[in-house]
């Protein structure tokens, strides 16, 4: 153990010995444990009845040597262990300029920080998902898949909320949740009470949040819904290849590869940005676009991603390593070389993870086949225009693109395929 100029105090204490299995205590009176101890073929180290703690106030190290003749402890030691510091810490004596511990609870917190076998318990975290029926994405396989490979990298479980516009306006459905998981498309909303409510259960209840996707197409008509997240965006690029490079480093990022490809996704057009940059790529007018960040409104952490759209970004290992990390970051979970906290570590061999779902009357997941329906009512409402666009030859780069805009006005809303095709 590393030699150190300091107080010292020889605390009476109960005996350590040390097996393969770790450290335990034992009477420091009796001899007879002792003998016990040699004779039963366990290998062991001398007994110690007299535990020397070297307490200085002053160094500043991360060394913890334990079970030995002597520990040293830094300070801090109380912030760094599995329990509180009321479990392990004995009131100063007066004019004594050393931390005094409670051995028994010191070297049981010891036991648990350095030996995995002995898992913390911790409560898993409550998250709600807000989604939508989906007409451009597959909502109900998305909820799925991440919820699902998100639970593998952190201790959660989840409630489902479909829909449930009335509850998102009008009560503050954060209660009991240590986060919120947005995932919806509400692109033609301008409800300004929903979205001042919505809005309310971060902003100013405090409750974290991850945004993906469409959900900053949402209330893309107004100017109240932009600063929660801290893009303002309207319009993406075409469904292509994205190459993302990182802003900075960041533990959100850990794992994440340089340069990282993804084959099939949108690029969202950033019009405005207040954050802090994690990930960007570049747009077909060869400016950065940010597409992965953090932001704080009203102080509240919130994780925003515009990827997402496609199934193959979905079951992308690092996409769902990045919401992964970042629903740590946001709720506190999130060490700084980006693994999980003691006792948030995830359950790879599954779990059951969802609690509740709920939705209003009638209203489901389109799923595939409500998809389907979407797409040809889609294409029937808007693909004689697309074609004459096409077709015709006086019209044709800028023209073609204004006239295939022209077509949009002709689609039928979110909510009216929503109606026509709910299975």
């Amino acid at each position: 153990m590393r030699s150190i100029d300091s107080p010292q105090v020889t605390i009476r204490s109960p005996s350590i010995r040390a097996t393969q299995s770790g450290c335990e205590t034992r009477s420091s009176s009796s001899s007879a444990g002792r003998e016990a101890a040699s004779s039963n073929g366990t290998s062991t180290l001398p007994l110690i009845t007299d535990l020397l703690i070297i307490i200085p106030t002053e160094i500043d190290t991360t060394t913890v040597s334990w079970c030995l003749e002597a520990v040293t402890i830094v300070p801090n030691l109380p912030g760094m262990l599995p329990c509180s510091a009321e479990a392990v810490r004995h009131n100063r004596q007066p004019g004594d300029s050393m931390q005094r511990f409670s051995l028994p609870g010191l070297f049981l917190c010891l036991a648990l920080l350095t030996h995995p076998p002995f898992a913390i318990a911790v409560d898993p975290l409550n998250a709600l998902i807000l989604t939508t029926p989906g007409v451009y994405h597959d909502y109900q396989k998305q909820t799925w898949i991440l919820a699902h490979r998100i639970s593998e990298q952190a201790n959660i479980r989840f409630d489902v909320s479909l829909a449930e516009l009335d509850r998102w306006k009008n009560t503050d459905y954060s209660a009991g949740y240590d986060v919120l998981i947005y995932n919806l498309c509400l692109a033609d909303n301008q409800d300004a009470k929903l979205i001042a409510n919505m809005r309310r259960q971060t902003e100013q209840l405090g409750v974290p949040a991850l945004l993906i996707h469409c959900t900053m197409h949402s209330f893309r008509n107004t100017d109240l819904w932009w600063t929660m997240s801290g893009l303002q965006t309207v319009a993406h690029e075409p469904l292509g290849t994205l190459t993302l490079t990182k802003a900075r480093e960041h533990p959100v990022l850990t794992d994440i590869p340089d340069n990282w490809v993804l084959s099939h996704d949108e690029l969202y057009s950033n019009l405005a940005f207040e954050g802090e940059a994690l990930l960007t790529a570049t747009g077909l007018d060869g400016q950065p676009q940010v597409t992965a960040w953090l932001a704080r409104p009203g102080g509240t952490p919130v994780f925003s991603t515009t990827l997402g759209h496609s199934e193959e970004t979905i079951k992308n290992p690092h996409f769902q390593r990045l919401l992964a990390s970042a629903l740590l970051h946001v709720t506190g979970n999130l060490s700084p070389d980006g693994k999980p906290t003691p006792g948030m570590e995830g359950d790879p061999a599954g779990m059951d993870i969802f609690e509740t779902f709920s939705a209003p009357r009638g209203v489901k997941f389109l799923g595939e086949e409500g998809l389907a329906c979407a797409y040809r009512e889609l294409v029937i409402a808007a693909g004689p225009c697309y074609l004459s666009c096409i077709l015709n030859p006086l019209e044709w780069g800028a023209e073609t693109a204004a006239c295939k805009t022209a077509c949009e006005s002709k689609l039928p809303s979110t909510s009216t395929l929503i109606q026509r095709c709910t299975p």
